[in-house]
């Protein structure tokens, strides 16, 4: 039997992956894995689905141990070779890799795709059967063990089958959220007899849990849903069967570095556990102490090898296991202390038993039980500065915590007067990004004591008012600021691969995570860029959060990927800070949208390593340059005009609107309309209120209605397939026209021979028949002989006997040469016969290959018909693909840093003067006009109260002047003694009105009087 061709198979996937794609220019995107997971030293045949997967064959894991090629089917009738099978790959893993979780990357034509996660387990692995809907066609598995299932239909659901015995332990830990699955399981558990035992959707990220003992020998059912009946290809599971360790929560939750301190484990199957006093849904928790070093290396580090969102990439911390005969438990995120540690006392509900503490410190407490609310009280004097961080939903914990802050002061009646000095209970705005959502619901707050005395400060959770989960903890952090910072890069609009194409441009999105109310400058750099792709440092300036590094590949960059490094550096209190940035991909495609459209927020998390791909071929349609690549300078107010050029590929047309990401707050610009201009300038215009500071930012363009040709390359090669199939046709007719002439050839001989035989075999029975007349006659004429010899021995002298006897001779002589004769010619005619028949049956043979011939001839026909109706189909469709269409994407312009003074003045101001009582004094105040400012400024004295006396006239310093003195008088009665004044410069720029306050120090000299 002859195959068809994979390559058909290939086509149609492209075809289809191609149809879910956006508008998009193509970039590869894993979208799943099956299956997600294998035991180490296993092989195994995995699958991948996604988008733009032109030319994918290649899998690379985060683990050197894993190793994948290509799934090859055998060769078609008209291939060579075994053909690689679309998608799908053999994948070893070694013995020696540990178990735990890793990632997996595929390489195609557009790029090293993102991320997905691959679990590495030392449990025999099982993968779910299909039908296996109802109980009779369960998949059967064993525990210990882990499943494998994929939702593939929106009524998708499956059920599997084992032999459990009362009394056995048994966890079923499963895995969609935390393996980058889009499904919200539902797991059901039902005994032998049919009871639910449990069922369970959110407990651990999302993700379902079920613990308990076994109740009763016999077959236990297992159900997995979507809770939202939801299906395809991403909706991925894995179930963990095993009596493993689970841990639920570690309390207190941190350490300082380079301690080893005990802490107490809470969960289920904790080795030498005991009863604990916390129940989670009904379900008992264990908890056991242990000894937990926080090394001192992972200060500003978070090592951790489970999934992390991105408002927790702010985080110090490590991975936490529990080892076991079982195995090792799930991994929890144990975090860095940063200061002494204050643990919740249990009556502090209220205000009248607030905890006294004393700061710096940290206190670690739970949300618990149901409406718990902790109260805390401290001292603190007149301006004294305290950084207040609340950390529970950053831990990982699904809570709303809010913050309250009171002074207490007492009436002199001795009842408490309380004074709010804070409600914080807010989520911060997103960005106008939609990638990577790093806000969190927890409060933290700078706070300066107004006055000296005692504060109370109360915590609460929205999540713990209406249910009571012990595993709700949280870290209360109390110090005096000590400003830093942590920093994340993420690729902006790069669902899939991070491809750059030649002359072209990308983004990636640097998100500050600020501590302590720290607003100082960051330095952005990255390293590890590919040869040919270049960037320049960017600033964060004050009060953002928020940073673009952009990254541009040289027309001639060649093909290559390379791992980013990304450093932030800043000064604080004088010393320099350097921190290598985490990194973070979203998950999910998405459609195109610009960059200020107010949609929901990807869905994101953590990865060890940014990939960046220089594309081996394709240039870039367009590229937009800002300024002039020099800092521009300016001062609040200012109005700056920013010139931009724009190049396009020859022939693909479009349109551009610049959107600024990354600008200074209050600065106004909501979008540059470039259109299909090449170039022009654009306008920034800042506030008063714009802080002063270096600020990096760019243009997110939205490019639309760009022409793009879709893989070429691929055309090329289906149109070459399509004209191969032609002559392979062809040829298949040609030897079907010569194998049907051979074949009736063939027929047309057997038919000849055919009748040659019959005659023949006519001629061989008439000559027999011949035969046997002249056997009979020499019989007849033998017996005739006979008799007249017997008469003449009785009469040897009759003549008539002895003439009878010598005719009767003659008649045996005659009869004897006939019979002689016969046998010749039948003899002849055998031997004729005896020829053509041997000759028939080579003929017959000759014919039945001829037909057999024939009858390939025609399949092969067929068969090659048929692949050339689908090298047909693959080449018009991949020509149409590949024809240029409308397309609309977003690239990155050049950056743009603008530094912002306060002032467009350089002022030279003098700090004192000295003025006898009864006379004058003059001082100067002199100013260079900055950033073309030509406005007046007015300097105007303010005199602190009680001072009287003395006459300063406010000054104008107009356009023309550079400087400007100012008199002044003090009269007789002047207030003696040094005066702490200000001068206030006001100046208008740009119609922002400003004004600098200087300090200035007036000292009257008494004078005697006469």
């Amino acid at each position: 039997m002859i195959k068809r061709s994979p390559f058909a198979l290939a086509v149609l996937h492209v075809i289809i992956a191609v149809s879910v794609a956006t508008a998009q220019l193509p970039e590869t995107h894993l979208g799943s894995i099956y299956p997600a997971g294998a035991q180490a030293g296993q092989s195994l045949t995995l699958e991948i689905s996604g988008v733009d997967l032109d030319a994918v064959n290649q899998l690379e894991f985060s683990h050197p141990g894993i190793s994948a090629t290509q799934k090859l089917a055998e060769a078609g009738p008209f291939e060579d070779q075994p053909q690689p099978v679309e998608n799908q790959f053999e994948v070893k893993v070694h013995g020696d890799v540990p178990s735990g979780q890793y990632e997996v990357r595929c390489r195609g034509k557009y790029g090293l795709s993102n991320p997905r996660a691959f679990q590495v387990d030392s449990l025999t692995e099982y993968q779910e059967s299909e039908p296996n809907q109802d109980p009779d066609t369960a998949t059967e598995v064993s525990f210990p063990g882990i499943i494998n299932g994929q939702l593939k239909t929106t009524s998708d659901h499956d059920l599997f089958q084992f032999e459990g015995k009362q009394g056995q332990q048994l966890t079923i830990d499963a895995l969609a959220r935390r393996i980058d699955s889009k499904s919200e399981l539902m797991v059901t558990l039902q005994a032998p007899d049919g009871r639910t035992l449990q069922q369970s959707q959110n407990q651990v990220q999302g993700d379902p849990l079920i613990n308990l003992t076994l109740p009763q020998n016999g077959n236990y059912l297992i159900k997995v849903r979507d809770s939202l009946h939801r299906g395809g290809a991403e909706y991925v599971y894995r179930l963990v069967l095993s009596t493993r360790p689970q841990i639920d929560f570690v309390f207190p939750p941190a350490g300082l570095l380079g301690s080893n301190d005990k802490y107490t484990v809470y969960g289920r199957n904790l080795p030498g556990g005991k009863a604990s006093r916390f129940t989670i849904d009904g379900t008992p928790l264990q908890q056991f102490e242990t000894n937990i070093p926080i090394p001192k290396q992972v200060a500003d580090q978070l090592d951790f090898d489970a999934r992390l969102d991105p408002h927790q990439a702010g985080l110090d911390g490590f991975t936490f296991r529990i080892d076991s005969p079982a195995g090792k438990s799930n991994a929890f995120l144990m975090t860095v202390a940063g200061a002494k540690r204050v643990l919740e006392q249990a009556e502090n509900d209220s205000p009248q038993q607030a905890q006294s503490i004393d700061f710096p410190c940290e206190i670690h407490g739970q949300f618990y039980p149901k409406r718990d609310i902790d109260w805390f009280t401290f001292e603190a004097t007149a301006g004294q500065k305290l950084a207040i961080d609340l950390l529970s939903h950053r831990l990982g914990q699904p809570t709303d915590p809010s913050l309250l802050i009171q002074r207490v002061t007492l009436t002199d009646e001795g009842e408490e007067k309380l004074q709010q000095i804070v409600w914080h209970d807010e989520l911060t705005t997103r960005i106008r990004d939609k990638g990577f959502d790093h806000r969190h619901n927890d409060p933290t707050y700078l706070f300066t004591a107004p006055t000296d005395g005692t504060y109370r400060l109360m915590v609460r959770d929205s999540y713990s008012s209406v249910q009571s989960d012990p595993r709700l903890v949280y870290r209360l952090c109390i110090r005096q600021p000590q400003p830093d910072f942590r920093l994340a890069a993420s690729p902006i609009d790069h669902p899939g691969s991070i491809l750059i194409r030649k002359g072209g441009r990308t983004a990636l999105r640097i998100t500050a995570y600020r501590r302590d109310g720290f607003d100082g400058e960051i330095t952005v750099t990255a390293s590890g860029l590919p040869a040919g792709v270049t960037t320049d440092p960017i600033i964060i300036g004050p009060g953002n959060d928020y940073g673009v590094l952009v990254l541009t590949a040289a027309a001639d960059a060649p093909g290559a990927t390379s791992t980013l490094a990304v450093q932030g550096t800043s000064t604080v209190n004088g010393q320099s800070l350097k921190r290598l940035a985490r990194y973070g991909r979203v998950l999910e495609t998405y459609r195109f949208q610009q960059p200020n459209a107010n949609v929901s927020s990807i869905p994101a998390r953590l990865t060890p390593a940014l990939m960046l791909t220089v594309s081996n071929s394709e240039q870039s349609l367009v590229s937009c340059t800002t300024g002039d690549g020099k800092t521009i300078e300016t001062a609040r107010g200012g109005v700056i005009k920013i010139p931009y050029q724009v190049k396009r590929a020859e022939g693909v047309g479009g349109n551009l609107t610049g959107y600024p990401l990354g600008l200074p707050p209050n600065v106004n610009l909501n979008q540059v309309a470039m259109a299909a201009n090449e170039k022009g300038e654009f306008e920034l215009k800042l506030q008063a209120t714009t802080v002063p500071g270096t600020y990096t930012f760019y243009l997110a363009c939205s490019a639309q209605g760009f022409q793009y040709s879709r893989n070429p390359e691929a055309t090329e090669a289906a149109v070459a397939r399509q004209e191969r199939f032609a002559t392979i046709l062809a040829d298949a007719k040609k030897k079907t026209l010569e194998t049907q002439k051979s074949a009736q050839d063939a027929a047309r001989k057997l038919t000849q021979t055919g009748t040659d035989l019959k005659t023949a075999q006519t001629a061989e029975t008439n000559a027999g028949n011949a035969v046997t007349a002249a056997q009979k006659e020499l019989q007849d004429a033998t017996k005739r002989q006979q008799d007249a010899t017997k008469q003449l021995a009785a009469k040897p002298d009759d003549a008539a006997m002895n003439q009878a006897v010598a005719e009767a001779a003659k008649a045996v002589t005659a009869a004897t040469e006939k019979v002689n004769n016969s046998q010749t010619t039948m003899k002849t005619a055998t031997d004729k016969a005896t020829a053509i028949s041997a000759q028939q049956k080579s003929e017959q043979e000759a014919k039945t290959n001829a037909d057999k011939a024939y009858a390939d001839a025609q399949q092969t026909e067929r068969l090659a018909q048929q692949e050339k109706q689908r090298a047909d189909q693959a080449a018009q469709q991949a020509k149409q693909r590949s024809n240029k269409r409308s397309t609309n994407f977003s690239t990155a312009s050049t950056p743009i840093t603008i530094k912002v003074a306060s002032y467009p003045i350089e002022p030279t101001l003098p700090n004192a003067l000295t003025v006898k009582q009864g006379e004058n004094a003059e001082v100067t105040f002199a100013i260079e006009r900055l950033y073309g400012f030509d406005s007046n400024v007015s300097i105007q004295p303010r005199l602190p109260g009680g001072v009287g006396g003395l006459s300063i006239p406010t000054v104008n310093l107009d356009k023309a002047k550079k400087a400007a003195v100012v008199n002044v008088t003090a009269n007789a009665t002047a207030t003696p003694g040094e005066h702490e004044m200000t001068f206030r410069l006001q100046m208008n720029f740009n119609g922002q009105n400003l004004t600098l306050e200087h300090p200035f120090k007036l000292t009257v000299i008494e004078v005697e009087k006469k």
